[in-house]
């Protein structure tokens, strides 16, 4: 633990400190206060022939300020964090900025193109941090996203769903010891903030270690476009900016302000039996120990299992499979620091309420029309 501690200290401490006043120079181009620019960085060649890129949005204010990331993409099949980022750069709200705001809608382009979560090696590109200027694609990837763009940034929002198959409530993961990355976590105002240790090459292992803030956004399913997920996603994004001084409040981002339900822990509930699932309650539902949550049918005759909840919680997660198998997990299970988790619903409802009352938060503009 000691050693670790050291070692982080000494990155920190050997990464460039943030200067807003510094020249900001990505791929060789300088982007001065108050700009705006697209830039594609090279960092390999497809197996087309045709270079791959890293496409970033640049939007820098003309005043002092923290400099955030938003990364979406990391995994190809993860379209809600695209969607969000892509709304991000094309929004009013990002005039005005105190500090820089750095957009990236899809990280692992080689996955994105072949509409896959994994690289064409079948590598998770969240586990191969940091990279290397001479190894892999991914690696390469890597090594270019981190030098070039993510560590001259003091902040990062990482966009993510679950994974095929299963899909989440709105919610923000973070180390529940870093206490910046939990009061951003907080600013968010996500339905709930769930603790999520950090994994070994990942990005927010990464970041992390350089002492960059670091929170992850989950909402939705791979491979679709989930509109609240989208909408909890951009509003969340625009809170967490204006906490962080970059953006100013409006009127409007005060109803949509609720308290994030920070879960202590989560739990898996399991299938009972094999065959076809039914579940009877929606995500953000809150359940108590005893209720009856599922059904799976036996397809060969008329029986049916039912899936009674053995806990007090939140669905924060559940399958989306109608066909299980024994052990098969079907409901992920938030469990929430207060008692009364029949509360954490009712304020789960009420900031979808607001948030997806409200048909367009970030109204569009057209950035490059508008010069």
């Amino acid at each position: 633990m000691a050693s670790n501690f050291i070692t982080r200290a000494l990155a920190t401490a050997l990464k460039q400190p943030y200067d807003f006043n510094a020249p900001l120079i990505i791929n060789g181009i300088e982007i001065k206060t108050g700009e705006r620019k697209i830039i594609d960085i090279p960092f390999g060649q497809l197996v087309s022939h045709d270079v791959a890129k890293l496409r970033v949005h640049v939007i820098r204010g003309k005043r002092p300020g923290p400099r955030v990331l938003v990364t979406g993409g990391i995994h190809g099949d993860e379209l809600n964090g695209v969607e969000i980022a892509r709304q991000l750069v094309s929004s009013k709200r990002l005039i005005g900025l105190r500090g820089d705001v750095i957009v990236i809608p899809v990280v692992n382009l080689p996955a994105f193109l072949i509409r896959s979560r994994y690289l064409p090696d079948r590598r998770d590109l969240n586990r191969l941090f940091p990279g290397a200027a001479k190894g892999s694609l991914g690696a390469r990837l890597l090594h270019t996203f981190l030098y070039e763009v993510a560590l001259k940034c003091t902040h990062c929002i990482d966009l993510h769903t679950a994974a095929i198959g299963r899909t989440n409530l709105p919610q923000v993961r973070v180390c529940i010891d870093d206490e910046n990355a939990l009061e951003m976590g907080y600013a968010f105002n996500a339905p709930v903030i769930i603790p999520s240790p950090i994994r070994d090459g990942s990005l927010r292992a990464a970041l992390t270690f350089y002492g960059i803030t670091t929170v992850l956004y989950e909402a939705g399913e791979a491979n679709y476009i989930d509109i609240p997920a989208v909408k909890f996603g951009l509003t969340g994004i625009i809170s967490a900016l204006i906490s962080l001084g970059i953006l100013q409040e409006r009127k409007s981002d005060l109803k949509r302000r609720h308290p994030s339900a920070l879960c202590t822990q989560s739990t898996w509930l399991r299938a009972p039996s094999g065959g076809l699932f039914r579940a009877l309650v929606p995500l953000g539902k809150a359940v108590s120990k005893g209720d009856l949550i599922a059904a799976i049918g036996d397809p060969f005759s008329t029986k049916e299992t039912q899936l009674i909840a053995d806990c007090d919680g939140i669905v924060i997660g559940r399958t989306t499979q109608a066909l299980v198998d024994e052990g098969d997990a079907l409901f992920h299970i938030g469990l929430p620091s207060s008692s009364y988790h029949t509360r954490v619903e009712e304020r789960i409802t009420q900031a979808a309420d607001h948030v997806l009352a409200d048909s367009d938060p970030t109204p569009y503009y057209d950035p490059i029309g508008s010069q």
